[in-house]
């Protein structure tokens, strides 16, 4: 498994005691990075009146953007990438959490959310597509 970069986000002591925290992996797209999502991070983060729950954010960088390892071998797509980020969620605690991810990313989503619906739970994800028949 390549070393994965990531930002572990959490929210102050005082808002984890009293509102419901919520884990959150948010995926990038290509060739974007975790630096999309440095202006939102606080805004996640803190508190919001009339919501009772905050995001802990786990924010990797895609294997081979970054400071991420590189795959050691051909045939890392989004499945393996889903069993990567799913294995690094697993090692920070969380049991069950949420998960965002705009282009490339939202294929790790979904591939993700097939084989582990029981654990993450896709928020959002989208990418612009288009199916054309080879001639």
């Amino acid at each position: 498994m390549p070393r994965i970069h990531f930002i572990h986000a959490k929210p102050s002591k005082e808002l984890m005691k009293n509102k419901k925290v919520l884990p959150l992996l948010l995926l990038h797209g290509w060739p974007g990075s975790f630096i999309e999502f440095t202006k939102i991070i606080p805004l996640l983060t803190r508190e919001t009146e009339g919501y009772d729950f905050v995001f802990e954010l786990v924010v990797p960088s895609l294997p081979g953007y970054r400071f991420s390892d590189p795959p050691r071998k051909p045939g890392l797509g989004p499945a393996e990438m889903g069993l990567i980020f799913d294995r690094l969620m697993k090692r920070l605690g969380y049991d069950k959490y949420y998960v965002q991810g705009g282009d490339w990313g939202s294929l790790i989503v979904i591939s993700h959310h097939n084989y582990y619906a029981k654990a993450a739970q896709p928020i959002r994800y989208g990418t612009p597509s288009c199916q054309m028949p080879i001639h």
